[in-house]
């Protein structure tokens, strides 16, 4: 039993000058626990979305009184062990009160500190001390400055020299440093007074380290990688200069010299990838390559790739368009990584980015136009009840199931559907559980895709889409949404679906947030998979 519980009945929270406050615990129902009558005084305080995000057992206290602050940091302050010792003579009563004469604050010593002390080993000790160079590209050295003295630091960083520039300065004037790499100077030289000057003595205690940079920022990050490679340098030109080249970049440099790693590693990847991958995942694989291994020439990658990851835009356009519009793709990754096509040497997309399926309203007319006609008689009672819904916002019966064997026209009626909604330049979203369900459907994405699903599915899972995001904004727009093979999915994708939409629209009473929802599936056909499920998890999930 947890300390200080059962705690007392309270109808409202009030705060307690002594501690935490005293939560309200109502009057309830009570539960049998291992022969125990429990009820609300055994709750302890916590938090219904911390349980939830993390699954684990967690307790949460509100601070409101300094006594609750004083427990938490009381051993900040509470400082080492001591005994306070009193001294008096025997005999006598204890002398008239005097801190120096009468009392000795002791410090408690245990007994293997106090051998420890006794044989003199070391209660702590440096071996070596650790040097830190920095690096910088020219005119960004670091500068600091008091507020209203700007234009005085400026000038001392001026005429003043940075660790690096003094190393160039003593490689230009010292012969026997021109042997040195950048981080051997401080085992043989010390810095003094923005001057390296020849050690004496105590280079044997020193551990160089420099500065990390990023692979974001590739001219600092090759600086870093050629002041590791290069000796004796004398300005920002001389390590950029291999064989009496100099080159315009840093990178251009570290290549020309062999430091960077062939990309043979990464069109591998590529090669293997495109066996198996859709030209989507193709895409994302390119850019993480991009973003986090840096290839030497990303230019050449995209050159032998791009007919397999511009495939899927193919079908419908030109080459050179749907070369544009996977590079649109790529950079709308690259960008959420602080990177663009351009700074990594790819060609610029042009025109607008393909956000979403651009559909023509005319054609689309035209076509659920032909198609109405073709309906039989309860494909078109179940097109006119799903029309009603999308056109009047307060029927009733907005969700709708379409159930039918194999062969009955479901998917002629949701091509239909979809033809009717975009005819009138409104939007439709198709989804489907499976990646070959979704390519039936004109603009289909798979519901894990368009809906931020997990993967595995659980009873504890939530979309990982934002409300905030673009993708939140479509489905606000969206007049229509269309979930195919609805029986594949388990119900706790639906519940996730359900969940999101309503949080979307701001609309958590009524089921979908009201949004017009048609979904499909025939039991007859496919279930949902469970690895060596048996019947009864298989209708469970």
């Amino acid at each position: 039993m947890q300390e200080k519980f059962p705690k007392e009945f309270n109808e409202v929270t009030r705060p307690n000058i002594k501690g935490y406050p005293l939560y309200r615990r109502r009057r309830g129902t009570t539960v049998q626990v291992r022969g125990a009558t429990m009820d609300n005084r055994y709750v302890v305080p916590y938090s219904p979305y911390l349980l939830l995000k993390y699954n684990a057992h967690i307790n949460i206290e509100v601070c409101t009184s300094l006594l609750a602050v004083k427990y938490i940091y009381k051993y900040i302050y509470k400082g080492f062990d001591c005994a306070s010792i009193a001294i008096t003579s025997e005999g006598q009563p204890q002398l008239r009160y005097n801190e120096i004469d009468n009392y000795i604050n002791g410090r408690y010593l245990s007994a293997p500190e106090a051998m420890w002390r006794l044989l003199e080993f070391k209660m702590h000790d440096r071996s070596h001390a650790v040097m830190k160079l920095p690096f910088h590209l020219p005119n960004q050295q670091r500068i600091r400055f008091e507020e209203g003295r700007e234009e005085e630091a400026l000038l001392a960083a001026q005429t003043g020299r940075t660790k690096l520039e003094s190393w160039f300065h003593l490689n230009t004037n010292d012969p026997d440093a021109q042997q040195f790499l950048y981080t051997e100077i401080p085992l043989n030289y010390v810095y003094v007074k923005g001057n390296w000057q020849k050690r004496q003595r105590g280079g044997n205690k020193f551990v160089v380290r420099m500065y990390p940079a990023s692979l974001k920022d590739e001219e600092n990050y090759y600086l870093r990688l050629l002041l590791l490679h290069v000796r004796g340098a004398t300005s920002y030109e001389s390590v950029r200069t291999f064989n009496s080249i100099t080159y315009s970049s840093f990178k251009e440099a570290a290549m020309a010299r062999g430091l960077l790693e062939s990309d043979e590693e990464w069109d591998r990847c590529l090669s293997e990838a495109s066996i198996f991958q859709m030209p989507k995942q193709l895409r994302e694989t390119f850019c993480y390559i991009c973003c986090f291994c840096q290839p030497a020439k990303p230019l050449d990658l995209w050159t032998k790739f791009q007919v397999e990851m511009s495939l899927d835009y193919s079908r419908n356009r030109q080459n050179d368009d749907a070369v544009n519009m996977a590079l649109h793709d790529i950079d709308e990754i690259l960008q959420q990584h602080g990177l663009s096509c351009t700074k990594i040497g790819l060609p610029e997309p042009t025109g607008q980015a393909p956000q979403e399926e651009c559909f023509n309203p005319i054609l689309e007319a035209q076509l659920a136009e032909e198609r109405i006609g073709m309906l039989n008689a309860n494909q078109r009672d179940a097109f006119n009840g799903i029309v009603r819904a999308i056109d009047n916002a307060e029927e009733p019966e907005r969700a709708f199931y379409v159930d039918g064997p194999g062969g009955s026209g479901k998917t002629f009626l949701y091509t239909t559907l979809l033809s009717f909604v975009r005819g009138r330049s409104q939007v439709a979203l198709p989804f489907a559980t499976t990646g070959i369900a979704a390519t039936l459907l004109k603009g289909g994405r798979t519901a894990h895709s368009g809906f931020k699903l997990e993967v595995p599915l659980s009873d504890t899972s939530v979309s990982g889409l934002r409300p905030s995001s673009k993708d939140a904004d479509v489905l606000r727009q969206a007049s229509l949404i269309l979930i195919d093979e609805i029986t594949m999915l388990s119900k706790h994708g639906l519940r996730c679906i359900d969940r999101l939409l309503r949080e979307v629209m701001s609309c958590k009473e009524k089921p979908f947030g009201g949004k017009v929802i048609v979904i499909r599936g025939d039991f007859r056909q496919t279930l949902p998979v469970v690895p060596r499920g048996s019947r009864a998890q298989i209708l469970e999930c």
